[in-house]
């Protein structure tokens, strides 16, 4: 929507310079032309400049940040060099790619992706994790780092039993591939859990930083460890 409105803000401006473009009109003729009847080269070079400076504005809307997103949800960041991907979407991938909704299969190594919301979600091996959304994502098992920034407030990263909703902060979230059981610790700001699996009534429980959450495979809290005292 953003990139649209800049393209109809570009096309008002141009539509506004022409009304004050000086034009003629030749004889009988409908054929109106931009240009003085007698060659005026200063008029003709302040049409030009008008033309240039309208095209180079275009540009520059056309070219900010995030117009290079195209239908892409999270970019890879880095790829550690000895990373080894798996799995039915396997497929080997690079740095700087875009990648849409789809699942993303680490074996070995660390990835880390950048979604389009701002958000930064680092995998360490071994992860399967699912890009749902620039705002909603999913850890099946494996270790996540994910840091959101106030333009990824809200940002999700849902398991089996719980989903843990970021609240402008950072946090790790590790999930056992055996019994499903995770262990949610905030080391910046608030998140929320929203505990129970999917399909059921869940139950919201804030954690703050400093603040270390074990949740069983059926999405209730096991254990609960406090900061340490400073």
């Amino acid at each position: 929507r953003a990139e649209f409105a800049r393209i109809c803000e570009t096309s008002r401006l141009i539509r506004e310079a022409s009304r004050v473009l000086p034009m003629r009109k030749e004889g009988n003729s409908s054929r109106v032309r931009f240009f003085p009847a007698h060659g005026n080269w200063i008029q003709q070079a302040g049409i030009a400049a008008i033309l240039m400076l309208l095209l180079g504005l275009f540009w520059m809307l056309w070219s900010k940040p995030g117009n290079d997103w195209g239908d892409g949800v999270a970019r890879v960041e880095t790829v550690s060099g000895d990373a080894v991907f798996g799995g039915v979407d396997g497929a080997a991938i690079e740095e700087g790619a875009l990648l849409g909704k789809g699942w993303v299969r680490v074996e070995k190594g660390t990835v880390r992706l950048k979604f389009r919301s701002g958000a930064i979600v680092t995998l360490e091996a071994p992860a399967s994790f699912a890009i749902d959304s620039a705002m909603r994502s999913y850890l099946e098992f494996g270790k996540v780092d994910v840091f959101a920034p106030e333009s990824a407030r809200d940002f999700v990263v849902a398991t089996n039993a719980m989903e843990v909703v970021d609240r402008g902060t950072r946090f790790e979230l590790q999930v056992s591939p055996d019994s499903g059981e995770s262990v949610v610790e905030v080391t910046q700001g608030l998140v929320d859990l929203h505990l129970g699996s999917r399909g059921t009534q869940r139950r919201i429980q804030p954690l703050e930083a400093g603040w270390k959450a074990e949740i069983s495979g059926m999405g209730e809290i096991v254990g609960l460890r406090e900061p340490k005292a400073t």
